[in-house]
């Protein structure tokens, strides 16, 4: 929307990763509302006003961590592909940390997920767990690390 209001057109790596990213979070919610359900009883029973069963666990646990690990190597080639050769960065090998990062980010929110702990939707999350925060921080640094 920022993008749309500047006048500038979205980049298509943006609108991939994005997708892809934000899907696994939607999913990584989901999963824990499937777990906690799960954890509840020994039978195959509806999610309560969601179109999800018990039984949809391991469906939305695939889905959502193949999701996130598709959005970082989106991720890796925007960097390869698009930022090393256009040169706006001084030191575009620095960007390599923030795809480590943004993969422990969020294989951090499946393990949460898959063990039934994230107890809100995963932004919220991120900003009051310590350990996204210093992630987040990281990943700022490493970007003004790349650009000067």
């Amino acid at each position: 929307m920022g993008g749309y209001l500047a006048g500038a057109a979205a980049s298509h790596w943006l609108v991939m990763f994005s997708f892809f990213f934000f899907f696994s979070l939607s999913l990584a919610k989901r999963h824990v509302e499937i777990a906690n359900a799960k954890r509840a009883t020994t039978e195959d029973v509806s999610v309560i006003g969601r179109g999800y069963r018990t039984s949809d666990a391991p469906l939305t646990l695939a889905l959502g961590v193949s999701t996130s690990l598709l959005s970082v190597l989106i991720f890796s080639l925007y960097i390869a592909n698009d930022m090393y050769p256009r040169g706006l960065y001084h030191h575009p090998q620095w960007l390599w940390g923030d795809v480590i990062l943004v993969m422990m980010w969020s294989s951090r929110i499946w393990l949460f997920s898959h063990r039934g702990e994230l107890d809100d939707d995963p932004v919220s999350f991120a900003l009051r767990d310590p350990p996204s925060l210093l992630m987040g921080l990281a990943a700022a640094v490493v970007l003004v690390l790349a650009a000067t």
